[in-house]
């Protein structure tokens, strides 16, 4: 099957095609209701005239018309105008952009929108965001220009996506070529989005697997964290990123080595995106800093999501990964939460087996992506 565009007066549209051949002239046959106007379609070798119903062929049947000349399908293309994200548009563009998220995230969508050097677009249609797309937000991999792109369910199937992308990819390439590539997270329950990504040059690089779990009462988590933690021979700490931001990164740094990853992380990018509100749990021994976990809450009523847990080389096989994720369930509880969401690398064993031994059950994961250049469709 293929797709040919094409126009009837200023209206755009594009016909599905099943790929007969010749000639074959518009007429009877159309729906009650239809406007007949004709128009003629190339699709490489085949040249058809059809008749254009309403725009759309959404309502009843194709006509006997259409499937003459080998039209499965057709539909008005939008006519909805790319323009720059203004201030306005961010709830919506965030909550467009969200839908690519594993867990809520409208809140750093949003941050994100506004960030200073952020290339973030709208499809304007008839006043409303039908679409949403940015790129150059704070990248946690070194070298990286992470991209976002989203268009509203209803909205789908009309150019609005190709639109967006094709001005991401324009402006991709008045910048300099990034050392690690374009970036892109899709929510890996979205086939027709990764599909619609792999036709931009994007591939995945890797597979984070999602997990979620129902939080029990603050008290005996943290009474379930603290013989966790006597077990492993570390103390566990509860502090703040906006308090605690350079030691995130210290901690990051000495237990991100042996982790599955494609692209080295950029440290101080991802502890800067972290919100100042985000809470950390240290694990600390007579040698210093064991492990960290850093958690936040994720925008839904109760929902908080673990961003990472590592455990330093040298205190690794002692449980200490255990008693961190235990301390971050209490920390999330005694803020109020209610369920925690996390994510790992489907090629993190232990960290997948331990998550499934802590009684987390499968959530919605995402897919990473990466490519050197963005191909405009």
């Amino acid at each position: 099957m293929m797709t040919a565009g094409f126009a009837v007066g200023a209206a755009r549209y594009r016909a599905s095609l099943l790929g007969r051949r010749g000639r074959c002239a518009g007429g009877g046959g159309a729906a009650a209701g239809s406007v007949p106007e004709s128009a003629t379609v190339t699709a490489g070798d085949r040249r058809l005239a059809i008749e254009a119903r309403n725009g759309t062929g959404e309502a009843g049947r194709l006509p006997r018309s259409y499937a003459a000349c080998g039209i499965s399908r057709l539909w008005r293309m939008s006519d909805a105008a790319i323009r720059r994200c203004a201030e306005p548009d961010v709830e919506a563009a965030a909550a467009l952009l969200n839908l690519t998220s594993a867990v809520e995230s409208r809140t750093w969508w949003a941050d994100r929108l506004r960030q200073p050097g952020v290339h973030a677009i709208v499809a304007d249609e008839g006043g409303r965001v039908a679409g949403a797309a940015l790129l150059g937000i704070v990248p946690n991999f070194r070298g990286q220009l992470p991209i976002g792109l989203a268009v509203a369910e209803a909205a789908r199937g009309r150019g609005i996506g190709t639109a967006l992308a094709r001005n991401l990819a324009g402006h991709a390439a008045t910048l300099p070529a990034p050392d690690g590539g374009i970036g892109m997270v899709l929510r890996d329950d979205q086939a027709g989005g990764l599909r619609f990504a792999e036709r931009l040059g994007l591939a995945p690089t890797n597979h984070c697997i999602g997990w979620i779990i129902a939080l029990a009462d603050a008290a005996a988590l943290r009474e379930s964290a603290a013989v966790a933690a006597a077990r492993a021979g570390v103390r566990l700490a509860e502090s703040t990123v906006a308090r605690d931001r350079e030691r995130l990164v210290e901690a990051t740094a000495a237990s991100v080595a042996g982790m599955p990853s494609d692209t080295p992380m950029d440290l101080a990018a991802f502890a800067a995106a972290m919100p100042d509100d985000g809470v950390l749990v240290f694990a600390d021994d007579d040698e210093g800093t064991a492990g960290v976990a850093l958690i936040r809450p994720d925008g839904a009523e109760g929902g908080w999501h673990t961003s990472y847990t590592g455990v330093a080389v040298r205190a690794r096989r002692r449980g200490v990964a255990r008693a961190l994720k235990l301390g971050a369930f209490a920390a999330a509880a005694g803020h109020g939460g209610t369920t925690m969401h996390s994510e790992n690398d489907e090629r993190n064993a232990p960290m997948l087996a331990l998550s499934e031994a802590m009684g987390m059950r499968r959530g919605r994961g995402y897919w990473s992506l990466a490519a050197k250049r963005l191909t405009r469709p």
